[in-house]
Formats: structure tokens, C-alpha cells, sequence
């Protein structure tokens, strides 16, 4: 019988999910996933108007670094990347096409971060922050991105592996407002807007 309580206590302990007071780190890294944005202004050989720009599925990648103010309630400050290939797109009615281009977007993040007890060793979270982005074309041209404000909203569910570290996935909606930029193929404003699924990795230390 002590044998078995030591066991079980052990185990108890190497998974125990985060503390008040932990700090803790966090990466991530996932598909983002084919997206159509309303763009207005001018693109080479259509002219001024309104259309849309279709990108295809992307990626995502990024990190965290938090505290665990309960053991419900968390606060981060994030850093991510994400980048979508740009496939073709319409304005005044006239389809274009655009080759070696991609719209991305660079975000740093405040995050609050609410915990659910865990069940059956799992812990679903749910979360949402604000910050700023660049959002730009990755042919580096002058003018060919612009910071504004962004926010998101992700939810997820992660398990203990060790006493520090837990694996988890989660669905991650990130939005920002409208950027203007110059690029190789126009002048635009454009809507940016992400649905990312994510593997997260999480260390307390």
C-alpha cells in the first residue's frame, strides 16, 4: 500500500499543472490556413478600385513568455510571425496575379490567459490580447508595411508530460486593422485577418 501511495504521489507531482507564481514560457507553430482580403487602392494594370486578395495556406510560428497570477489566471507578452502566400486577386473586376509574393504579419501581443481545472489530465484554456502588428508584402520595398493595431482570441486544450512541461493544440483567430502599403505590383489597403491551428509547447520554470 505505500508502495502504491508513493507511486501515485510521484506521478501527482511530475504532473502537476502550472501555480500561482510560476512563470512559464511558450512556443507555437501551425498552418495558417487560405484567406481572402478586401483590398482597395491600385494594382499595375487594373487601375483604382476595390477588390479582393486571395493568399494561400500559410504558416505561423511564435513564443511567449507569462505569469501565472492564480492557478486559473495568466498574463503574457507574445512575439509571433505569419506568412501566407499571395495567389491572385481582382480589383474593378479584373483578375491579376502576383508571383514570389507574400503577406505577412510580425505581432507583439499582451495576452490574458484563463486555465480550466484539469479533467481526466486535461487542461482546456482559452485566451485573447491586443498589440500592434506589421502587416507588409515580404518583398522588403520601401514602404512595403505598416504597424496598427491587433488583436486575437485562441482556445486550446494541453496535458501535463512532466512536472514542467506541457503539449497542448489550439485554434488561434488573429485580427488586425487596415494597413497601406506600397509594393512591387501597387499601391493598397488591405484587411488582415488569420485562422491559425497551433501545436504549443508550455515550460514552467
Amino acid at each position: 500500500m505505500r508502495t502504491l501511495l508513493s507511486t501515485a504521489a510521484i506521478a501527482a507531482l511530475l504532473s502537476a499543472p502550472a501555480q500561482a507564481g510560476d512563470v512559464y514560457g511558450k512556443i507555437f507553430g501551425g498552418v495558417g490556413f487560405e484567406q481572402s482580403h478586401e483590398i482597395n487602392g491600385e494594382i499595375f494594370g487594373t487601375g483604382i478600385g476595390a477588390g479582393e486578395l486571395e493568399t494561400d495556406t500559410g504558416y505561423t510560428f511564435g513564443g511567449a513568455i507569462g505569469y501565472q497570477v492564480t492557478d486559473f489566471l495568466g498574463v503574457e507578452a507574445e512575439v509571433a510571425y505569419r506568412s501566407n502566400s499571395i495567389d491572385s486577386g481582382v480589383i474593378n473586376g479584373a483578375a491579376f496575379t502576383v508571383n514570389d509574393e507574400d503577406l505577412e504579419s510580425l505581432s507583439f501581443i499582451g495576452n490574458v490567459v484563463y486555465t480550466a481545472p484539469e479533467f481526466y489530465n486535461f487542461q482546456p484554456y482559452i485566451g485573447g490580447g491586443a498589440g500592434t502588428a506589421r502587416i507588409g508584402f515580404s518583398d522588403g520595398a520601401s514602404g512595403a508595411n505598416e504597424y496598427v493595431f491587433a488583436y486575437q482570441g485562441f482556445a486550446g486544450v494541453k496535458r501535463q508530460i512532466t512536472s514542467n512541461l506541457a503539449a497542448g493544440v489550439e485554434y488561434r483567430y488573429f485580427g488586425a486593422d487596415e494597413a497601406t502599403f506600397n509594393n512591387s505590383f501597387g499601391a493598397v489597403t488591405t484587411d488582415y485577418e488569420s485562422h491559425n491551428v497551433n501545436l504549443v509547447m508550455t515550460v514552467s520554470f
